[in-house]
């Protein structure tokens, strides 16, 4: 039977450790209680094998994070966190429930940190931290839903040394780096989530980082919506990635993946990027932009010795006769991918579209050109096009 303990309002300076089973500690109806410490320990250290915290304001001036998860599993509920060296920290294959907390404001540290831990963390605010929103690493395995994480100067959630976890239906928008970093061997199921108007890139996969991700919005991101790097290798899967500044994904630097059934519209640069040796399966996306002519942009684009398998795909709104800078698929540089059953289609409009040949055109400077089948080629063609 759990024991309860009702806080009346207050502001109090020890920090508190809960070594007590089936304690729940809560502030009294409509009373503001504050914890607030400035130590060289956490403001509130769980070792219970459950215990309960609930609506309390938690500060941590000190040298430690606010809160620690040190043994057990436990749940902090409805709290106000914030910690200068960081909010929440999960350890030692503790697996506990944080829900409807805002943690925030580090100044030096992170939302949330698990290392070789578990944890529910379920319809949280993680905003204006110095470092991660959520760190998930070393083997740590969380579920992770229903968060909205922003503002903060590093990356939204970070996945890394082979961790894993679940993460859905989050929202991660206007942090400074990557929205989400997934790196070193990290893992995780990555779905239904809105990654936006970050300041960086919204997800990059990079240092044998894996994972799949399906059915995300990603879009309006300062870099590219996705990048895969370093032998990083997701399944991307039935995602929309649109409006962005740089590409839509960009492969490269050994980079792999599986990129099928995707949405891809809207970007300055391409739907798709495969350059420096980038490999990647892309297979029945539809690549699309609403710029008059392409507005010297490329649907696919496959550079500096670029290589993959690019089949199957949809490429809409760039004309097939000659033009400035860009095309449906433009191969230049190096680039060599096998290309295979890609329709092109010159007009977005809602018209069956005709079947079209594909066309790629090889150059090695910056006047790369798509030119029509349906017409002789110019005087002064391109060097080498390759017809499927």
């Amino acid at each position: 039977m759990s024991s309860c303990t009702s806080v009346q309002s207050g502001t109090y300076r020890e920090p508190l450790m809960i070594g007590v089973k089936d304690l729940i500690i809560r502030a009294e109806n409509g009373s503001r209680v504050v914890l607030h410490c400035n130590s060289n320990t956490p403001a509130i250290t769980f070792r219970s094998p459950y215990a309960r915290v609930d609506g309390l304001t938690i500060i941590q001036d000190g040298n430690a994070e606010a809160v620690l998860f040190d043994k057990g599993s436990g749940e902090l509920t409805r709290c106000d966190v914030s910690g200068t060296c960081g909010c929440v920290n999960i350890q030692n294959h503790c697996d506990p429930l944080l829900f409807g907390c805002t943690f925030h404001d580090s100044r030096r540290g992170y939302g949330i940190l698990l290392n070789h831990a578990r944890a529910i963390i379920d319809s949280n605010t993680i905003c204006n931290n110095f470092d991660g929103g959520i760190v998930v690493e070393k083997g740590s395995n969380p579920y992770i839903v229903g968060n909205k994480i922003h503002g903060g100067k590093g990356s939204g959630i970070v996945v890394i040394d082979n961790a894993s976890g679940m993460l859905v239906e989050n929202e991660i928008t206007g942090n400074g780096c990557v929205a989400m970093l997934i790196q070193s061997g990290g893992n995780p199921f990555v779905k239904d989530n809105k990654v936006h108007h970050g300041k960086g890139s919204g997800i990059s996969v990079t240092d044998n980082g894996r994972g799949i991700i399906e059915e995300n919005d990603v879009y309006a991101n300062a870099g590219h919506d996705v990048e895969i790097s370093k032998m990083g290798n997701p399944v991307i899967l039935r995602n929309k990635f649109h409006d962005g500044k740089g590409s839509g994904l960009s492969i490269f630097s050994n980079g792999r993946g599986q990129i099928e059934e995707n949405e891809i519209y809207n970007y300055e640069t391409a739907g798709i990027a495969i350059r420096d040796r980038g490999n990647p399966i892309v297979k029945n996306n539809t690549i699309s932009t609403n710029k008059p002519g392409g507005g010297g942009t490329s649907g696919i684009l496959i550079t500096d010795n670029g290589k993959g398998e690019v089949e199957d795909n949809t490429i809409i709104g760039w004309p097939l006769t000659e033009g400035e800078g860009g095309g449906p698929i433009v191969t230049k540089t190096g680039g060599k991918a096998k290309l295979a059953r890609n329709k092109i289609v010159e007009t977005n409009s809602a018209a069956e579209p005709a079947a079209a040949e594909t066309l790629t055109v090889q150059t090695k400077d910056k006047d790369s050109r798509t030119r029509s089948p349906f017409r002789p080629a110019a005087k002064k063609p391109a060097r080498t096009v390759g017809r499927k």
